[in-house]
C-alpha cells in the first residue's frame, strides 16, 4: 500500500470514528434529578452571594456530580447515570459562616435510577 492509500485510509478511519461518536444514543444513558434544597421544611431561598453546592458522589469511587441550584427559588436539577449515590452539600454564605453535610449523609445511598424528584433536607445551624 503507497503512502497516500494509507492516509487516505488514516482519514476515513478517522472520520468514520467522528460520526460514530456524534451519533445519538452513544452516550450512556443519564437521568434528571430535580427537587427542593429545604431548611425546616421551607424552601432554601437565598442571596445571590451564598455559595451552594450540591454534590452526587456514586456508591463506587468515582467521576461525583453537581447539582444547579436556583437561589431564587431554593431548587435544583442535576444528571448523570443512573445508579446509587451520597448526596452531599456545602453551603457558604457572604459572611463566611459554613453549613456542611453531616457525617451520616456519607453513609446513606439513596436510589436515584430513574428521572424523579428528590428534596434535599439541609441540617439547621
Amino acid at each position: 500500500m503507497n503512502r497516500h492509500c494509507r492516509l487516505a485510509a488514516a482519514a476515513l478511519t478517522a472520520c468514520v470514528l467522528m460520526a460514530l461518536a456524534a451519533l445519538p444514543g452513544c452516550e450512556a444513558p443519564k437521568v434528571k434529578i430535580t427537587g427542593k434544597v429545604l431548611k425546616g421544611g421551607q424552601p432554601f431561598v437565598v442571596a445571590k452571594e451564598t455559595m451552594v453546592t450540591l454534590t452526587f458522589a456514586p456508591e463506587v469511587e468515582g467521576q461525583t456530580y453537581q447539582g444547579r441550584f436556583k437561589h431564587e427559588t431554593g431548587t435544583y436539577e442535576a444528571q448523570f447515570p443512573p445508579g446509587k449515590y451520597r448526596v452531599l452539600y456545602l453551603i457558604t454564605s457572604p459572611d463566611r459562616s459554613i453549613v456542611s453535610s453531616p457525617a451520616s449523609a456519607k453513609e446513606k445511598l439513596h436510589e436515584l435510577t430513574k428521572s424523579q424528584e428528590f428534596d434535599i433536607d439541609i441540617a439547621a445551624k
